[in-house]
């Protein structure tokens, strides 16, 4: 209870659904020590992620890692841009490998998502449909 009267959610993350738990969990974890417990059960269920969402998707992993690490900064730059490279080519080998148009439109989202890293404006939702 303690917990959840000295934080909340960051509103950033709002209407999402990916990374708030992490971004939450992190910042807890600074003031207090997280247990985990071997017994515990979690169904995630994931729904399908058409094909209309995908570029979308795509753009927000990118700032919303960029605004997590920008907004914590206990992290190296570099090696999150490297995750976020992985994070493109494993797209781009979907593309080639299984010919997936999906993975083609989560990667072009994550182009749009670099790009607005570079230009400075990743961590703002203006004119980002979540």
């Amino acid at each position: 209870k303690d917990v959840f009267a000295q934080f909340k959610f960051d509103e950033w993350f709002f209407g999402t659904g990916y990374m708030e738990d992490i971004d939450f969990s992190y910042r807890v974890a600074k003031n207090y020590d997280l247990m985990v417990s071997s017994q515990a059960k979690c169904y995630h269920y994931h729904h399908p992620i058409s094909s209309a969402k995908q570029a979308s998707i795509g753009e927000w992993q990118i700032t919303a890692w960029w605004y997590f690490v920008t907004k914590h900064q206990d992290f190296s730059t570099p090696l999150v841009f490297w995750g976020m490279l992985g994070l493109v080519m494993k797209c781009v080998l979907g593309v080639i490998v299984f010919r997936s148009y999906d993975n083609y439109l989560r990667a072009k989202g994550h182009f749009r998502g670099l790009k607005k890293v570079f230009l400075g404006k990743a961590n703002t939702t203006a004119g980002f449909s979540k």
